[in-house]
């Protein structure tokens, strides 16, 4: 599937404009071969510690809903599903750092107990759209660049602040696909407006 149709020009001019100016290739593969720094293998070892693996064996509809939104979006990448036990209402996705590895989607049991299985499409959407975008991986290299936001410069942070909000409505978009109807969309984007990928990046 061409997902280009489904981004948001601008989102995808910045995403592109902000990926150049801070060398993304090079420090994401400065990224890979770091010792220290391995995002994937970071977060699969908090995951694995507090959450548990969406699998077919243990959840078979919740790892069905999963895999249907990957089939709709036609993403055959790996990518390892979580489920976290959290009051808050809240996911996330973090892309793979080698090709060996799976992507990883998370998310809070609360969704899970509050939202319909159209309303955790939406959701698993949102959260795929991201990695399909890149999204996820400009922001890990940002944060690997930037330890401290407040030494972002000026420029690059005003890029920002307009990308990750534009990014989140890209993401929405992929989301949208699997909503059904636009009350489910709407209820599950009111539920966890302000949370997600992006929640308080500065």
């Amino acid at each position: 599937m061409d997902h280009t149709h489904i981004r948001i020009l601008l989102e995808s001019d910045l995403a592109n404009e902000i990926w150049n100016n801070i060398e993304g290739e090079i420090i994401s593969g400065l990224m890979n071969l770091s010792k220290t720094e391995r995002n994937n293998n970071h977060y699969k070892s908090l995951l694995e510690g507090h959450s548990f693996k969406v699998t077919n064996e243990l959840t078979p509809k919740l790892y069905g809903l999963f895999k249907e939104v990957c089939k709709r979006l036609e993403f055959e990448d790996p990518v390892d599903f979580y489920i976290t036990n959290s009051p808050e209402v809240n996911a996330f996705s973090s892309t793979r750092s080698e090709n060996d590895q799976p992507h990883i989607v998370n998310m809070n049991s609360t969704l899970v107990d509050k939202f319909d299985d159209q309303e955790l499409q939406f959701v698993i959407g949102h959260e795929i759209g991201h990695i399909i975008s890149n999204n996820t991986r400009i922001h890990e290299v940002v944060n690997f660049i930037f330890s401290d936001p407040l030494k972002l410069p000026i420029l690059l942070y005003n890029k920002l602040t307009i990308w990750y909000k534009l990014a989140e409505l890209t993401a929405d978009r992929y989301g949208l696909l699997h909503a059904v109807t636009l009350k489910n969309a709407f209820r599950a984007f009111s539920t966890i407006i302000g949370t997600g990928y992006f929640k308080n990046q500065f």
